[in-house]
């Protein structure tokens, strides 16, 4: 067995943390999963979902209006804080205007239980 085999097994073998954070991405992962928030839309909202984005375009290009919402998990000093980011392609509101970025988020405790909420829209 090479050295090279044996390091790429044991490589397998631990945690991923890709983003270097301190959090395994898979216990990121099951965090937004267990605590995604839930969006009730109105029926006659004129935007009906929140959009899929084109990564690295630099001029923003929705590819779809799937209900695509994005997630970050980070260590927050002894909480865990995790963000929502719902985009969409554009505000109805009093000054309608093209695409619209909102968020939820939220500190979580050392028990797994949400502390403070916090939600943004303009």
């Amino acid at each position: 067995m090479s050295l090279n085999f044996l390091l790429v097994f044991l490589a397998a073998l631990l945690p991923a943390d890709l983003d270097r954070d301190g959090i395994d991405d898979d216990v990121e992962q099951a965090l937004l999963v267990q605590f995604a928030p839930t969006f009730m839309i109105s029926g006659d909202e004129c935007d009906t979902l929140p959009a899929e984005f084109a990564p690295g375009s630099v001029v923003p290009c929705v590819v779809s209006k799937n209900g695509a919402i994005y997630g970050q998990v980070f260590p927050n000093g002894r909480f865990t804080e995790i963000h929502y980011y719902h985009l969409w392609s554009r505000d109805c509101g009093r000054f309608s205007h093209k695409f619209d970025v909102e968020h939820v988020s939220f500190l979580l405790a050392e028990d797994h239980k949400a502390l403070y909420w916090y939600a943004a829209a303009h």
